[in-house]
């Protein structure tokens, strides 16, 4: 009977542990995640800007064919 105690015991220490890894990995993975939807959120105000730049860029040029 102890022989199977210690064997239920072993494979649960076994599975804490890779439940402890496990729970490092995705703790890592929702880290780099956050990483990457601030950095989507940066590109993509950068794009609107970029946007609006090219916009106010093509008025200019228009503007300045008119005048010449």
């Amino acid at each position: 009977m102890s022989g199977i105690a210690k064997g239920v015991n072993q494979k649960v220490e076994k599975v804490e542990a890779r439940l402890f890894a496990e729970r490092s990995v995705l703790s890592a993975l929702q880290k780099k995640r956050s990483q990457l939807v601030a950095e989507r959120r940066r590109y993509e105000n950068l794009m609107q800007l970029f946007q609006e730049e090219c916009v106010k860029n093509e008025v200019l040029r228009s503007s300045m064919h008119r005048t010449a």
